[in-house]
C-alpha cells in the first residue's frame, strides 16, 4: 500500500506499521475504522485512519489516472501471496470463517461514498465474492446483518500452506 508515489502527511502512522494491540483466536478482538476517498477539489485518494480521524497520507491523482472522477466498483478482502516459496502465508488468525467473529479476520459496518460522499451500504445483490479455489482460504458472508455494529459484515482467512499446487 505505501508502494511509489504515495504522499504520508501524518508523522506516527503510516502504511505497513505495526499495530497493537492484536486479536487473539477466541479471546479480546481489536479493530478500526478506515477510510479512502477521493477529495473532490484535488482529485487526489486519501487513506484516513477514521477510528481518530488521522489523515495519514494521499495517493496523488496523477498515479491512478483510470480513477480520476471516482471509482465504478469498490471492494474489501485480504491477500496472501507465496513468492518464490510457493507457500502461501497464514490470512487472519489462520483460521477459515466459522461463524464466530473471534476466530477468523473480519470487516463490518461496510460502507462506501456515492459521489456525493454520502455512505452507502453494499446491495447483496451487487456483490461479488472471490475466494482462492486451492482450498487454503475461505469467506463467509453474513451482507447486512441490521445490527448497527455490525451493518454489513463478512469474515475471511486460513492457514495458508500449498495453496494451487
Amino acid at each position: 500500500m505505501h508502494g511509489k508515489g504515495f504522499v504520508q502527511v501524518h508523522q506516527k502512522f503510516h502504511p505497513g506499521n505495526l499495530l497493537g494491540p492484536v486479536s487473539t483466536y477466541g479471546g479480546k478482538q481489536y479493530d478500526m475504522q478506515i477510510m479512502i476517498f477521493q477529495e473532490v477539489p484535488t482529485g487526489n485518494w486519501w487513506l484516513m485512519l477514521s477510528t481518530h480521524r488521522y489523515l495519514i497520507g494521499y495517493w496523488p491523482k496523477e498515479l491512478l489516472p483510470r480513477l480520476r472522477v471516482g471509482a465504478a466498483t469498490v471492494g474489501w478482502g485480504g491477500f496472501s501471496n507465496s513468492g518464490t516459496t510457493r507457500i502461501a502465508p497464514s490470512m487472519g488468525s489462520g483460521h477459515k470463517p466459522d461463524g464466530h467473529y473471534n476466530h477468523a479476520a473480519y470487516f463490518r459496518d461496510l460502507h462506501y461514498l456515492t459521489k456525493n460522499l454520502a455512505p452507502q451500504v453494499p446491495s447483496n445483490k451487487d456483490t461479488l465474492e472471490c475466494v482462492d479455489p486451492s482450498g487454503c482460504f475461505a469467506l463467509k458472508n453474513d451482507h447486512y446483518t441490521g445490527f448497527p455494529f455490525w451493518g454489513y459484515t463478512f469474515t475471511f482467512g486460513g492457514p495458508g500452506g500449498h495453496c494451487g499446487d
